[in-house]
């Protein structure tokens, strides 16, 4: 799978590509637990978490 470096190929050298293993998938809802925006609901899109290898995952 080829992941990022998609927006600027000559600044950030292109897609890195690996294979990868899907940990889990998230809708990318939550609720905020802070003293400013407490129990406000937020979204930050899909989410996945992957793992690379047995060291390396991404979130």
């Amino acid at each position: 799978m080829a992941i990022g470096g998609k927006s600027d190929p000559l600044v950030v050298g292109g897609p890195f590509v690996a294979t990868i293993r899907v940990k889990r998938l998230s809708s990318g809802k939550y609720r905020v637990e802070s003293p400013m925006w407490e129990g406000v609901e937020q979204s930050c899109g899909r989410c996945a978490l992957l793992q690379l290898d047995a060291e390396t995952t991404l979130a």
